[in-house]
């Protein structure tokens, strides 16, 4: 466990630093802060889009994120911000540690244990920030503990747990169906319907029934089911199939999966995992997003049955164990902690962010109402503390209806009737990346006027009469 502990230090600097800096990269934020503060001033969770989402207003909507979005609400821009980081950094460590423990009461030995954590956090690199699912990633890692390691009636911590996940995230209703499969496999294995699958099966019902312990009720479970077949998803690069190139599949997910295949599962649970790990790897595969759920619920089974391989009295287990060996291990991770901390928190890329504030505040800046299209949605998210500029589409993206994102993609390509489309909705400011066609195509339109530029973004706006922005 020492070794691993040390080599999560590592990736828990990296995360710490990464979410210091994420207001300034990750446009979501900008949209939980608004449904914060939204939430704080009436009392209540909007169950639909107002004015602010022109293109879509009064379309149903499941803020299934209030409780982050408090959180931000509560923090962001304040002197205790620090207090949201550290949550958010603590929830990635507890993703490591547990795994850790996980493998090391499976039997794992120090080395193998190790090495899966070090593949749950290369898995959760790349989708880490301040965001809900972090914090379901912690709760599905003591979850899966619990299912595994605990005996007896401690299972039973596992529905109050889900209920938790609930109020945090969609995600939880990965709980009862990951439950549901373990039953199944649990009466494959056992052949029979006797008390232990009875166990898990009132394990998985009373955890589906958790899910429901929410201010959004029946609700939350109906827009998880609803997602799933969402024609949404091809336009959102995080339900995007994973690739090669992804470091968070590549050195996380694809080598637990490679583990599985060569070293195969506990034969007294091979069912119960098979059927679990069958289920997770399908979605790490199909999503980008379901990449460190997929290494969650691995590392611990590959550690364990690595460990047959890499026996506790193996040269290289034992190593670990010696006082001057262990005092390097701890010296040259702290040391490359730090150092990872500090390169990160030098890129000018993380100080400086990459989002387009400047250009929002010049839009919110000029008179009269504006209606925003935006070529990344998520940008649009900053214009929703400036009253006068309504959204085309912005960063809560699901509740948006198709024909809205039909649209959206059309004018993102620059091609077809997207002229027509931008007429149609009278959309008057187009916020694009300056490499992009659309930026290209808006200056020969006319009526279309740059009024801001930098080294990325172009904002072009709708020309009245006066020469000035129209308005509503």
């Amino acid at each position: 466990m020492r070794v691993a502990i040390a080599l999560a230090l590592i990736f828990i600097a990296r995360f710490a630093v990464s979410a210091w800096f994420d207001p300034g990269r990750d446009g979501d934020i900008a949209w939980q802060q608004w449904l914060g503060l939204h939430i704080l001033q009436t009392g209540r969770l909007p169950m639909s889009l107002g004015p602010e989402a022109f293109a879509a207003s009064g379309a149903p909507w499941v803020p299934q994120e209030w409780a982050l979005s408090l959180a931000v609400a509560l923090t962001l821009g304040k002197p205790w911000f620090f207090l949201l980081v550290a949550a958010s950094a603590l929830a990635a460590a507890a993703v490591l540690i547990v795994t850790g423990v996980a493998s090391r009461r499976l039997g794992a030995t120090p080395v193998p244990a190790a090495l899966a954590v070090v593949c749950v956090g290369f898995s959760m690199l790349e989708s880490y920030g301040i965001r809900a699912q972090v914090f379901g990633w912690a709760l599905l890692s003591v979850m899966m503990y619990l299912l595994r390691c605990v005996p007896g009636r401690g299972k039973w911590w596992i529905v109050p747990l889900v209920a938790v996940w609930a109020n945090l995230h969609a995600s939880a209703m990965l709980a009862p169906a990951l439950l549901a499969l373990w039953a199944a496999g649990t009466m494959l294995q056992e052949r029979a319907w006797n008390a232990k699958v009875r166990e898990y099966a009132l394990l998985a019902l009373a955890s589906g029934a958790a899910v429901f312990c929410t201010p959004l009720g029946y609700r939350l479970p109906l827009y998880a089911f609803t997602l799933l077949h969402s024609p949404i998803r091809s336009a959102i690069n995080e339900w995007q199939p994973s690739s090669l190139s992804a470091v968070s599949f590549t050195l996380g997910a694809l080598v637990l999966i490679a583990g599985v295949c060569v070293f195969g599962v506990e034969r007294s649970r091979r069912w119960p995992e098979l059927l679990v790990i069958a289920a997770v790897t399908y979605l790490a595969i199909t999503a980008v997003r379901n990449v460190p759920v997929c290494a969650i619920v691995l590392a611990p089974v590959v550690a364990q049955r690595a460990s047959l391989r890499l026996t506790e009295r193996a040269r290289i287990n034992t190593l670990f164990t010696e006082r001057p060996v262990l005092v390097l291990l701890y010296c040259g991770t702290l040391a490359a902690a730090l150092l990872s901390g500090a390169v990160l928190a030098q890129s000018p890329d993380f100080r400086n962010g990459n989002l387009p504030q400047a250009a929002i505040e010049k839009l919110a800046s000029l008179p009269g109402t504006h209606r925003l299209y935006c070529e990344d949605f998520a940008w649009c998210s900053l214009a929703l503390s400036h009253g006068n500029v309504r959204e085309f589409i912005d960063g809560r993206c699901d509740p948006f209806p198709l024909a809205v994102w039909k649209d959206y993609v059309a004018v993102f390509s620059a091609k077809g009737d997207w002229r027509v489309i931008l007429d149609r909705r009278e959309v008057n400011a187009v916020l694009v990346d300056e490499k992009r066609s659309l930026a290209r195509a808006l200056p020969l339109w006319h009526g279309w006027r740059l009024v801001y530029a930098d080294r990325e973004y172009r904002l072009f706006v709708r020309s009245g009469p006066d020469g000035s922005a129209s308005k509503d």
